[in-house]
Formats: C-alpha cells, structure tokens, sequence
C-alpha cells in the first residue's frame, strides 16, 4: 500500500469541521461513536479506505454502513458542487498542466513525479473515491470528483477525478470536457484536451465517443489558430494511445515553425509510446549540434537521454563521449568547457533511471578515468552500486565522511543498503544533528554592512529539507538502527520533518518500528493554510492503520492503539477501537 494509498499530509485533515474535538473520550466503543455520529465532524480518507478493505473482515456490515455513511455526510458538506459553471472556471485556471508524458522535460516534472510530491496527499482522497464508488456511494463520490477537479491542483490526479466522474457519472466527463474545448479561454481548452487523452481509455466510454474524442485532439494538432494548443494536443494523443495520433505527430517531426517543447513532447510520443523508430534518426542529429544545425546543449542532452531510455545505441556513444575526461579528445573537451551547468551527474543519473545493463557497463567503463578526489567519480560509483556493481563500494563509503556531500551521503547510504551494508546510517545520524553555523551580533552587522546577506536561515531550511530526505530515505532502508534516527526526526522543530518521519515508520516492516510508531500517533504534525487546519487526523489514522496491518498480532503494537483511542479525533479514536 505504502505512502501513495495514505499519504495526507495535508488533506488529511482538510475536511476536519469545527467541533471535531473535545468529544468525551473516556468508555468510548465503536458503537457509542456511531451513535452520536462523530464521524459526521470530520471526514478521514484513511478511515474510509479501511472500512472498505480490511474493515470489511472486522466490523458488522452494519456498523460499517453507518460509519461510511457518517463520513459521506462528512464529505458532502464540504464538497458539494452544484453548478458545473464551477467546475469549468477552477479547471481552466490550471496553467502549464502536464500529465507527465514529458517525462524529465521541463514541462514534464510537476506532472511526473506525484508519487514523490505532496501530490500524494491528495492522491488518498482520489483512491477513496474510487472506494466509495464502489462501495454503493456512487453519486456522492461523483460529487467530490467534481470537487476534486475544482480544487484538486495536480494534473495526474485531475485526470483521476475525470476517471472517476465518467465511471460514477457515464457520459457527463465526456460532454464537459468537449463543451470546454469551445471556451475562449486558452487555459481552459488546454486543460480539456489534456483530459480528453485519459477520458479516451475510458472502457466505459462508447466508442463514438471515444472517435469523437480522438478527432478533437487531433484537430488541435493543426492550423496556426491552434498553435496554443499544440502540446496540450500532443499530450492528450500520447495518453490516449490510438495510433491515428501518429499522423498528426509525425508533423512535428521538422523542427521549423514549432515550438521546442511542442517538438519534444511530439517525438518523445512517437518513439516511446507508438514505437516510431525514424525518430530516433532526428534524435541523432540534434546530439551532435554544430554550427550546421539548430541544437543547443539542452537540445542535445534532452535528445541524447532519450535515446538512452528507448534504449538506441547512439544514445550511449553519445553519453559516452560526453562522461570522457577532457583530456580524451577535442570533442570531448569541447562538450565539458561550454558555458552553463555541469551535464554529467545528471547523465549518470539518466544511465542508473533507464540505462540498465547497458547503462551499468557504461559507467563501469569511463570510471576509472576519474581521480577518487572527483566528487563525479563517488556520484557514478554510487549509481554503479544501485545497479548493482560493488566494485568501487570502499570509495563510496569512505565518501560518506566528506562535510560537503550532504545530499550525496544520503544517497550513498540508501545504495550501501541495498547490498546489506548499513554502515551508512551513522553518516545520516550525524546529518541529523547538524545545525546551521551561529554568527554573533557583531558579525551579523559586519557581513550587513558589507553588502553580504545572513544565510543562517536560508542554511536552517536546506537542512530541514535534507532531513525530510533522510527521513523517507531511512523508511525505503527498512532496517531496525534506522528507528531510532525516526524517533530523534518525530521531534524535529520542522513540522514537515516530523511527518516525513511518521510516513517513513509506516513503511517500515521490522517490528521494531512499533516504538516509533507508538510515538508518532501523539506527535503534532502542525497545521496548513491559513484557518490553520490541523494534520494530525490523516497521519495519526495513517499510522494506527498500518500499525494494524503489519503488527497486529505484536503484543508491542498494543500502544499505538491505546494512545490512539486516547485521541481527541473521533475519526482516529473509531479507528483505533475498529481494528482491536
């Protein structure tokens, strides 16, 4: 199930109504909470997803009707959409949607990386739609996935709601998102033609609509008028997969007269997703740049990576050509000494995502060519141990003392992991105390009378972000000395740090993370927005549910669940006596 089933960190408790709290706790049952509908004050995605799971084998099918009726109501007072005008207006306010085809392009990241983003807090809410679909509730969930268009800001998970307002509601995606693509507004039709792609694998969609919705999108393909339009087209043909995208793809192939990132998004489509393997040619030539032709390096990385992921042989000479030393070759030379951003860590990292063996020998071979000094040789050393080579673990771990590779020693000891070695740990420990260097008040003024700004701040944020990285870096780890690091995190000043640290203990399979989590579900996680709406509901659910799932039958689990029913959430106190 892991963090995309439940991670809320915010949404969890957005629906949580006033009067949620100070609920008597003392002799509280599943039925007496049922009876004074405390579940009506707050609804909990979390608690929804277990009543129709696991909660199906625990509670009376009764008490499991009342309760989902409770936080439906919960739902329902706070997403109710009357008017699809309402709908339309968020939808359209959406600018730059990406649904992720893009992959790492520039226009692709927010879109591609949900399961890695807060995105996934929502993502709780739309599986719990889905559930309730499915569990009898159909037009109130068709209600908040019309809410979840209206409010929800992530592209995949909007896509989402499309899905499953068309299985709630059969016909009525279909009519509103066609109805949009008449709208004057630019960001309104754009965001219609990106969903279309994804209401087009709609199994329950008749096929004339599903014709119809292709001809739409391949209409947008065309004409100057549409020029605005063009990539939202493209990324709805891609999703769509019907190969009468091809034709209206493939007149993106000449680089004349179209935008950039309408070209790449196009060829990226014809050769990933409908196999074009004349694209790779075109791919070939933008690597190589030259005066002759109208690449530049970010053409050339972009085209070069693309290659690697389809697996094409230039690809890797050109990744090899670009990974050699300088001294290797003129050309070599000449792509190392180009003004902007050093390209090779993020090749390594290209070759380590889709390189595979071929990627893995790649950098077994240009290695040695660097100095153990070279922070570039530990960074492919390290890639080297993710796919599985320990030919060169010695440096990496020794790399783990250097001050200034933060970031990279928490990498290094997830990859040391791997390979049981879990030296790393002590590393990420210290990462965990370390603090922003003091500055006394006389040099404070000095550096401001200078012109040099105060980075003690700036500096204290970096390191919160670092420790919300080793945190979810020591939940992928698993293992039994990582506990205590999450227990020291659960009482970091950060509040984000304190929920990364909950999040990471539930993906934890050793037993030894009930201390942990007998810790966490009394932790203030802090609250978001500015009605100050706490957080604690999701995440306490959260981590009482997979306290039960993984631990049940642990005598050590029987804390978790006594604090929880302690609660002053009904939500999290019903759960806590549910899955006794």
């Amino acid at each position: 199930m892991g963090r995309s089933i439940a991670c809320v960190l915010v949404v969890a408790a957005v629906f949580l109504l006033p009067g949620a709290v100070n609920l008597a706790v003392a002799g509280d049952t599943v039925e007496s909470l049922l009876a004074e509908k405390a579940l009506e004050k707050a609804y909990n995605a979390v608690l929804v997803d277990y009543l129709v799971e696991e909660g199906k084998e625990k509670l009376p099918a009764e008490q499991q009707k009342a309760a989902l009726d409770q936080l439906v109501t919960a739902l329902k007072a706070k997403t109710h959409v009357s008017k699809d005008e309402q709908i339309t207006t968020a939808l359209g306010a959406a600018v730059g949607l990406s649904m992720g085809l893009a992959g790492g392009d520039v226009v692709g990241e927010a879109g591609a990386d949900v399961a890695g983003s807060y995105a996934s807090e929502y993502a709780a809410w739309v599986d719990a739609g889905f559930k309730l679909i499915h569990a009898g509730y159909k037009e109130d969930a068709a209600e908040f996935f019309q809410w979840g268009l209206t409010m929800i800001p992530f592209p995949q998970l909007q896509a989402r709601c499309v899905e499953g307002l068309a299985l709630a509601r059969p016909g009525q995606a279909y009519d509103l998102l066609m109805n949009m693509t008449k709208e004057p507004d630019t960001d309104k039709v754009n965001t219609a033609l990106r969903l279309l792609g994804y209401l087009a694998l709609d199994k329950n969609l008749a096929q004339e609509k599903k014709d119809a919705l292709i001809e739409k999108l391949i209409e947008f393909t065309k004409g100057i008028m549409h020029s605005t339009n063009y990539r939202a087209a493209i990324y709805g043909l891609d999703v769509s997969k019907d190969k009468r995208a091809v034709e209206a793809l493939s007149r993106f192939k000449s680089g004349m007269g179209h935008d950039t990132y309408d070209k790449r998004a196009a060829l990226r489509s014809l050769l990933l997703t409908f196999a074009d393997k004349s694209v790779a040619d075109i791919l070939k030539k933008m690597t190589k740049g030259g005066m002759m032709t109208l690449s530049n390096e970010q053409d050339q990385f972009w085209a070069g990576s693309l290659l690697i992921e389809a697996g094409e042989d230039h690809g890797f000479e050109w990744a090899e050509k670009l990974l050699a030393p300088a001294k290797k070759s003129f050309l070599a030379k000449a792509m190392q000494t180009k003004k902007g951003p050093d390209q090779r860590p993020e090749l390594v990292r290209v070759l380590v995502r889709h390189g595979g063996d071929r990627g893995r020998a790649l950098l077994a071979k240009v290695i040695g060519s660097y100095e153990d000094k070279d922070w570039l040789k530990t960074w492919i050393a390290t890639g080297l141990l993710e796919l599985g080579d320990k030919t060169h673990i010695e440096l990496v771990k020794k790399s783990l003392s250097n001050p200034n590779w933060d970031y990279t020693a928490v990498r290094i000891a997830e990859a040391l992991a791997k390979h049981q070695d879990y030296s790393g740990l002590a590393a990420l420990k210290m990462l965990i105390e370390k603090e922003p260097p003091k500055q006394s008040g006389a040099m404070k003024m000095l550096g401001a009378l200078s012109g040099k700004a105060d980075e003690t701040k700036a500096e204290a944020e970096r390191l919160a972000r670092l420790r919300v990285q080793i945190a979810d870096a020591l939940g992928r780890i698993n293992h039994t000395d990582g506990v205590p690091l999450l227990i020291t995190l659960l009482d970091d000043k950060d509040q984000y740090v304190r929920s990364a640290a909950a999040y990471a203990l539930t993906e934890m399979t050793d037993a030894a993370a009930l201390a942990g989590l007998a810790k966490a579900v009394s932790v203030d996680y802090g609250t978001v927005g500015k009605k100050e709406i706490p957080r604690n509901p999701g995440i306490h659910a959260n981590v009482v549910r997979f306290a039960a799932l993984r631990f049940a039958q642990d005598p050590g689990a029987a804390p978790v669940f006594t604090a929880a029913a302690a609660s002053k959430y009904p939500d999290v106190r019903f759960l806590a006596l549910a899955v006794k």
